[in-house]
């Protein structure tokens, strides 16, 4: 394989991680506000279920219920986009 071609597969990876970065983020953004918050602190903030009960008052299975609503909501954005 030469160098532009591996070039080439190298972009189109980066361009794809972009594209499925920027559609994840507007996934994220179209939630609503409480499932965005804890799926925040899930997810970038690193937090357990037990950390994000403990932060916000919420008890913890509701937390997981919201966080598995989320993951739905996100995943569903996501197909319909065709990236998943």
């Amino acid at each position: 394989m030469e160098l532009k071609d591996m070039t080439v597969m190298v972009t189109a990876d980066t361009t794809d991680e972009v594209l499925i970065q920027h559609a994840l983020e507007q996934a994220v953004a179209a939630l609503p506000p409480a499932e965005r918050r804890l799926w925040t602190m899930y997810a970038e903030a690193q937090m357990g279920i037990v950390q994000i009960a403990a932060a916000t008052g919420i008890d913890g299975r509701s937390v997981s219920t919201m966080l598995s609503s989320a993951r739905r909501h996100i995943c569903e954005t996501l197909k319909k986009g065709e990236l998943l």
